[in-house]
């Protein structure tokens, strides 16, 4: 089982689990617009320093997309719920600059969303439509890679929050490849237009041929 397996890794610091969590948060972070380098993500992690000047919003979303990470690989085996993403979008917005403005830990408010480059749903729709998403997801007896693009797709036209909902979406790609013991993908930030334009055109197969094409954590 990928669960195992991966908390196994984990808890070995001469695995390869660090080596991807640092890539992972690296290009998940700057597909969203993060200047952090993957060098100073290591040194973030490693020493608690960095050699280049950032903006503290990205070096605290840096340090809380890690925490987010191991709270995903520590819950894995959990369903996702609209409380389990409330709790999410806490983690990765915490101490955040932009907290006051971004409502941590809370569903978006209006309807405006920052970075958005799918047509959405409107602030009055998140939880219904979550409900549905979610009661879709539970109701598969067996969980695929297309079933997770679908996922994914159906998340990132909802956008529940105002900011961060493309970090988590893919944070979930995460837990959800781990839990149908499919080898993690990793969305390259070099490949960040394309994967923008795949989910524009709201394509539940292209977006599956893009997972397919994206390079694989081997477990």
């Amino acid at each position: 089982m990928h669960i195992e397996k991966i908390k196994e890794l984990k808890n070995s610091k001469d695995s390869n689990y660090f080596d991807f969590i640092y890539k992972f948060n690296y290009h998940s972070n700057k597909i969203d617009g993060s200047k952090v380098s993957l060098e100073d993500v290591v040194n973030l992690m490693e020493y608690q320093e960095a050699q280049s000047e950032y903006k503290l919003e990205d070096i605290l979303q840096t340090k809380n997309s890690f925490e987010l990470f191991n709270f995903i690989v520590n819950t894995l085996g959990q369903s996702i719920t609209k409380l389990s993403l409330l709790e999410f979008h806490s983690i990765l917005k915490k101490n955040a600059i932009t907290d006051k403005k971004v409502f941590k830990g809370s569903f978006k408010k209006t309807p405006k969303v920052s970075g958005v480059v799918v047509k959405i749903a409107g602030n009055y729709e998140v939880e219904s439509k979550l409900d549905e998403l979610i009661k879709w997801w539970d109701g598969l007896e067996k969980k695929a890679l297309i079933n997770i693009a679908e996922f994914h797709l159906r998340f990132e036209n909802i956008q529940p929050f105002k900011d961060g909902s493309g970090r988590i979406g893919r944070l979930i790609i995460l837990k959800q490849c781990i839990e149908a013991d499919i080898n993690p993908i990793l969305i390259n930030s070099n490949n960040a237009l394309e994967y923008k334009r795949v989910l524009t055109k709201c394509n539940v197969k292209d977006l599956y041929e893009f997972f397919c094409d994206c390079e694989q954590y081997e477990l």
